[in-house]
């Protein structure tokens, strides 16, 4: 039996706006892949790169460490999810179990397609699971970023009071926290505006034709709305404290497989490549942030006294550890959400 003529015209938009979605994607991912290419080569070609050590260090690593790093990365994810869900929960009350592959399908796409589009497909993933606005999602996932990056920082600065990270680390987190925080603040600014700024928008658009204005003001209400979450004392404090124990369980991840090379660096190193690898995926690169993170992990390692065989090997098994456990799964819900439709 053939589906109804609705069914079947929503049907055919939405492979519309995942083809649309994905070629777009890609077709702007010439300058993600040539900044990945570039940090590569400057890790790859540098003069102290030893091939054959990188072999070497690869072949005798302790693998067995990787079966719990996987494990914690999962109780990662599920903490993402909650914190998610604490986000989303003036806006719909959607549990744990249902949010979760949802990020995970999100996660996947990240990793697997360049440019961060993951965080429209998990925005549009929502949007048709739960009825969820895709405008007030992508609100709480900027929300997200922003806890990400100030979290990330703290950690950063807490790890370059313990080791000797160099002079770079000085101008870092000063600079990219003034960043965060005036990000923050207008994040805030907004979600305490409230209607005041919905009415201000509605000025600002008032010389548009009609249906244009009345589109950009209901885009601006589905923004606002996703902050909500935010605006009492209580939800920041609650998203602080999640964002900040999600970050403290990736830097188990990264002490887990740091083990699996060596016993001597020091726990701390785990912290600090942690803040200075994902703080590198703020830039525009290609899938999973290839490049800059191996490249800002291995900097920071080689600033501890990590042998540069040692540093390399374990930033692109750690960065392995963080991108592939979650693509299976990931393919999985978006396939069986593309056989449901």
């Amino acid at each position: 039996m053939n589906p109804p003529a609705s069914e079947a015209v929503a049907l055919t938009n939405e492979r519309t706006f995942w083809r649309q979605l994905i070629g777009q994607a890609l077709s702007r991912s010439l300058l993600p892949l040539a900044l990945t290419a570039g940090f590569l080569a400057a890790l790859l070609l540098n003069p102290a790169f030893d091939r054959q050590r990188l072999a070497t260090t690869l072949r005798e690593a302790e693998y067995g460490w990787l079966v719990p790093a996987v494990a914690v990365f999962f109780l990662g994810v599920w903490l993402r999810t909650l914190r998610w869900q604490i986000l989303l929960s003036p806006l719909a009350r959607v549990p744990v179990r249902r949010l979760l592959p949802v990020l995970v399908l999100g996660l996947a796409a990240n990793n697997l397609l360049p440019a961060r589009v993951g965080e429209l497909v998990r925005a549009q993933a929502l949007w048709r699971r739960e009825g969820v606005s895709r405008t007030a999602c992508l609100a709480t996932i900027l929300v997200e970023r922003v806890f990400d990056g100030l979290t990330l920082l703290v950690l950063l600065a807490v790890a370059a009071l313990l080791l000797p990270l160099g002079e770079w680390v000085g101008y870092l987190v000063p600079a990219t926290t003034v960043l965060f925080l005036l990000v923050l603040a207008g994040v805030l600014l907004l979600a305490w505006a409230g209607q005041r700024a919905l009415t201000l928008v509605a000025r600002l658009v008032a010389w548009l034709p009609t249906r244009l204005g009345q589109r950009v003001v209901a885009l601006a209400h589905h923004f606002l709305t996703g902050l909500q979450a935010v605006q009492a004392p209580r939800g920041l404090l609650l998203v602080a404290l999640v964002s900040l124990a999600n970050w403290l369980v990736e830097a188990a991840v990264y002490l887990l497989v740091l083990r699996a090379f060596t016993s001597e660096a020091p726990a701390w190193a785990a912290l600090a490549v942690t803040a200075t690898a994902n703080l590198a995926l703020l830039l525009p690169a290609s899938q999973g942030g290839i490049g800059p993170f191996e490249f800002f992990a291995v900097q920071t390692l080689l600033a501890v006294g990590v042998p540069t065989a040692t540093a390399t090997a374990y930033a692109f098994v750690v960065h392995a550890t963080v991108l592939v456990p979650v693509i299976p799964p990931g393919l999985w819900v978006a396939w069986r959400g593309w056989r449901s439709r």
